[in-house]
This record gives C-alpha cells, structure tokens and sequence, in this order.
C-alpha cells in the first residue's frame, strides 16, 4: 500500500504542477493565437480563479508524498528540494501585491517555476525513472500463486513474507511433472540454514530451507535496517522471487538497492553452508554511496 501511494501522490504532484503551468501557456496563447483570444482569455482567468488552492493542494500532496517515499521527509534529496520550491512558489504568489511596486514577483515567481520543473525531472531520474509498470510486475509477481506439484520428492513449498508462512495451492492435474530442482546445478544437503550479509545496516540475516535440491522456504528473519520505506519492498519481494526462480539471479529494487543486495547476499551465504558440489556466485557488491 506504501508502495502506491508514494507513486500515485508523486504524479497526482506532477499532474498538479502541469495543471499550474497552464495559466502561463494560456497567457502567451491570447497573443500567439489572435482568432482564439476569447477562448484563452476565459480559460486563463478560469485557470487563474483556482490557481492558489490547486498550489495548496500541491504543497500538501507533496508532503504526503514525501511521507511514504523511500526518502526522509526533511533530508537533502531533490523530492524535499522540490517541495520547499512549491512553498516559495506560494509565498511568492501571495506576495504579489507588496512586491508588485518593485514589478520583479512576476520574474521571481517564473524563476522559481523554471527550477521547479527542472528539479522534477532530475528528481524521475534520481528515483529511477518512470517505474509505474516495475511496481505493477512487482505487485503481480506477489499475489501469483506459485503452483509446484507437490510429489514425495518434491514438498510444497512455503512462501514466508513478515512472519506470515502461505502454502501455494497446489494443483488437481494429474499429468506428471518434472522433477524440478535449484537451477544453478549445484547439489545441496537438506536442512535449513541461516546466512547472513551487510545490507544498509550489517546483520541483515536470513534463512532458507532446501528439501531434494529445492529450495521450498526463504525467510528474512532479522534485520538492522533503517527506515521501513528503504527495506519494506526487498523483503517482501526478494525472497519470493528467489524462491520462484530457485537461485539468486534476480534482480534489485530500484531505491533499496543496500537491502536488496544484503538479502541476495545473504541466501547466498546460506546456500554455501548447504553445497555439496558445484559452486556459488560471487556476492553482489554494494553501491558506491550509502543510499538505499
């Protein structure tokens, strides 16, 4: 739920922002459109009579915004950057009236405007781009039951997301299934073991549980990370997706990269103790700047 109300306030904001910049396209179009003067005329002034509480509205969604991002609301990022710019766009717009005598409000107030919208656009960048259809595979890839047909050599393997254990549906076909196993082509002992990696914080820890060569439990058991919008999504995600793919070939989470890399670590870690033959992949290497 964190996950979408961060990016359905963060275009809500954008889509705002857009709406705000009309009343200034208006205004040139009454002089570069003559024959639809009177249609721009109206629309700007239309535009101009909600122009102050749709900026209000975009300062609060903002912070809402700023709220359930990944980010800390009040740290030096280009969301919180962008944020303080609407609030001087506000002060600056009920300011007209003093500063209209020394006529610069109009020209602090584009100023403004200009850096606004350029910081809107490091900051999609900075967050990792436009990640709408990510977050719905995301989402999918959670609530798709993981059917494995469960046989005497092959259990029915648990899914462990914050504490809650769920056994898939298994299916009513009878034809038979191969025998599936981890498919990295190592051989493992049964058991289940805990490894453990550095992810923002050390003592990232986790614990799997392999039964024939198949991986059937993945489980973030403890942690030191900070902040639940950084490790939330990783640590829901992560583990289901190494247990669907059966090794650790997935792929990070873009904006929690530390904690994403601690958990991919970490099982990799547990699956060392469990080797028998063949070999484990070098673990992943931490980001360069400590930002999730």
């Amino acid at each position: 739920m964190d996950t979408f109300l961060n990016f359905g306030l963060a275009w809500i904001s954008v889509f705002l922002a857009l709406f705000l910049a009309l009343a200034y396209f208006t205004r040139k179009a009454i002089i570069k459109f003559p024959k639809g003067r009177g249609f721009f005329i109206k629309l700007n002034k239309a535009l101009r009579k909600y122009h102050k509480w749709i900026g209000a509205v975009l300062i609060i969604t903002g912070v809402l915004h700023g709220i359930f991002s990944s980010e800390k609301l009040f740290s030096i990022n280009w969301g919180t950057g962008l944020w303080a710019l609407s609030i001087l766009l506000g002060i600056s717009w009920m300011m007209k009236k003093k500063l209209t005598g020394k006529k610069n409000w109009m020209y602090f107030h584009r100023l403004l405007v200009i850096l606004f919208s350029i910081s809107i656009v490091i900051h999609v960048i900075d967050a990792g781009g436009i990640q709408v259809f990510k977050v719905i595979k995301a989402t999918q890839q959670v609530s798709a039951q993981v059917e494995i047909t469960e046989t005497t050599k092959s259990p029915t393997p648990i899914i462990t997301v914050g504490g809650i254990s769920e056994s898939p549906a298994t299916t009513t076909d009878t034809t038979p299934t191969p025998t599936l196993s981890i498919s990295d082509g190592n051989i493992y002992k049964d058991g289940t073991y805990t490894g453990e990696a550095v992810g923002y914080q050390p003592g990232l820890i986790v614990s799997i549980t392999i039964n024939d060569n198949l991986i059937t439990l993945v489980e973030v058991t403890d942690h030191n990370e900070m902040n639940s919008k950084f490790w939330s999504s990783p640590v829901k995600y992560i583990p289901i997706w190494i247990l669907e793919a059966q090794n650790t070939e997935v792929d990070t989470i873009t904006g929690a990269t530390y904690t994403s890399v601690g958990v991919i670590n970490a099982v990799n870690d547990a699956l060392r103790q469990a080797l028998v033959s063949g070999s484990i992949s070098d673990d992943l290497s931490l980001p360069g700047s400590k930002r999730n």
